[in-house]
């Protein structure tokens, strides 16, 4: 999927041997999983008291980050979307107003069409989201409203990625 490839190819020089970008690369996964793991202490410290967020960061980070953050890999980035994809999710299926969950399911949408240009994984997810989300709206009928944001802002952030592969592939 083009989104981590394309974050590596921003440093890339033609004048770097295989061996040579990869090192450039191990360095850029490095950075980005310093600048993920803050993302996850704001989300994380959001939801819970600070010694919980402290601790579940420290978890996150010499549990799975420390593992992962020298490899040239997509796996952080992926995760990192995919929690805030649920989060968001989240937040819009409790929002109590209509213009709250509109926000909130598109962010969530946009969320996961970036964690699915990541790594294509996200498609069962929104599945089961937009019937959660449909599902929510027998209660109330603004949520129907809320899935179709998740919907438009999901295939608005994939289009240009899906024309192109129809335009490449034929399908």
């Amino acid at each position: 999927m083009p989104l981590y490839p394309a974050y590596l190819a921003v440093l890339y020089d033609t004048r770097l041997s295989d061996d040579e970008f990869f090192t450039v690369g191990k360095a850029l996964s490095i950075r980005l999983s310093l600048v993920l793991l803050g993302v996850l202490y704001v989300v994380f410290r959001l939801h819970f008291p600070p010694l919980v967020a402290v601790n579940l960061l420290l978890t996150v980070a010499f549990g799975y980050f420390v593992f992962k953050a020298g490899y040239v890999q997509a796996e952080l980035l992926f995760y990192t979307f995919f929690l805030l994809t649920f989060v968001a999710s989240c937040h819009a299926i409790e929002a109590r107003s209509m213009g709250r969950a509109l926000a909130l399911g598109a962010i969530a949408g946009a969320l996961a069409a970036l964690a699915h240009l990541t790594k294509a994984a996200m498609l069962p997810f929104v599945i089961v989201l937009l019937i959660v989300m449909i599902g929510a709206s027998a209660v109330t009928r603004w949520r129907i409203a809320a899935s179709v944001a998740v919907m438009v802002s999901f295939l608005a952030v994939l289009s240009p990625y899906l024309l192109n592969s129809k335009r490449v592939y034929g399908r």
